[in-house]
């Protein structure tokens, strides 16, 4: 259990992430997508704004759980928003996420750019 002084210190180092987020989170946006998770012990909560998806998870456990990550786009990247500079590259549609007792994550969802081809002169 965490003293009052640690979950001070936690809470300060969230609130900002939780302020910046916010909007995303009361996003009235409709998310019409296919993302799934394979394990009952993580929650899932699918939002868009700004045109962008966002997937809130949360290990509702007191143990580490892991769980396949299920999303509609074959190639792309998974932003942490709780820690930025962290990203996860999946392929095949699919991304293993490894979570911590309680812990919450925030993913945006960024496909994969294809590359154009030139166009061609006939």
């Amino acid at each position: 259990m965490l003293s009052s002084k640690q979950l001070t210190q936690e809470v300060k180092q969230i609130l900002p992430t939780v302020q910046r987020l916010s909007p995303v989170l009361i996003s009235e946006e409709t998310a019409n997508t296919q993302v799934s998770l394979d394990n009952e012990q993580v929650d899932m909560m699918i939002k868009r704004h700004q045109g962008k998806l966002y997937l809130w998870l949360l290990n509702m456990t007191k143990s580490k759980q892991t769980t396949l990550l299920s999303l509609p786009i074959a190639h792309g990247l998974l932003i942490n928003e709780i820690r930025p500079g962290r990203k996860f590259e999946f392929a095949d549609g699919r991304y293993e996420i490894k979570l911590e007792p309680l812990q919450p994550m925030v993913l945006r969802v960024e496909p994969a750019v294809e590359p154009v081809a030139p166009a061609r002169d006939n």
